[in-house]
C-alpha cells in the first residue's frame, strides 16, 4: 500500500508540472463572476487500474536519488501487473527529455513520470502525449 501511495504521489507531481499560472496572469485576470467548481471528486472506492505501461524520465539517468525513486515506482507498478521502466538522457537538458517524451508517446505508455529539467519546455510535448 505504501508503494501505491508513492506511485500516486509521483503521478500527482508529474501532473502538476504543467499546470498553474504566473503572477502576471493572476493579476491581469479580472473575474466577471464567481467561478463554479468543476473539479471532479475522487472516489476512494474506485478500482485500482492494473496493467499500466509506465515510464520514469529523470532529469539525468544514473542520478542515485532518481534511481532509488524510480526503482520504487517500478516495483509498485509490478505489484499491479504493470510494466515500468526508467529511461532518460545522460545530459540534464530539456531538449533531451523532449526526445524521450516523444518516443515514449509513440510506444503507447499510459503514464510518463518526469522530473523536468525545464517545465515550460516539456509542457507542449506532455500535453500532446495526453491527447
Amino acid at each position: 500500500m505504501k508503494r501505491l501511495a508513492a506511485l500516486a504521489a509521483l503521478l500527482a507531481l508529474g501532473a502538476t508540472a504543467c499546470g498553474g499560472t504566473t503572477k502576471e496572469s493572476v493579476q491581469s485576470a479580472a473575474p466577471s463572476a464567481p467561478a463554479a467548481s468543476s473539479a471532479a471528486k475522487a472516489d476512494p472506492n474506485a478500482p485500482i487500474k492494473t496493467g499500466l505501461k509506465i515510464a520514469f524520465l529523470p532529469k539525468q539517468i544514473n542520478n542515485p536519488y532518481e534511481t532509488i525513486v524510480d526503482n520504487a515506482g517500478i516495483d509498485a507498478a509490478k505489484e499491479y501487473q504493470g510494466e515500468a521502466k526508467e529511461v532518460g538522457p545522460s545530459d540534464a537538458s530539456a531538449s533531451s527529455q523532449i526526445s524521450y517524451i516523444n518516443t515514449l508517446t509513440q510506444q503507447g505508455h499510459d503514464a510518463i513520470l518526469i522530473a523536468a529539467n525545464d517545465a515550460n519546455a516539456v509542457c507542449g510535448p506532455l500535453q500532446a502525449a495526453r491527447a
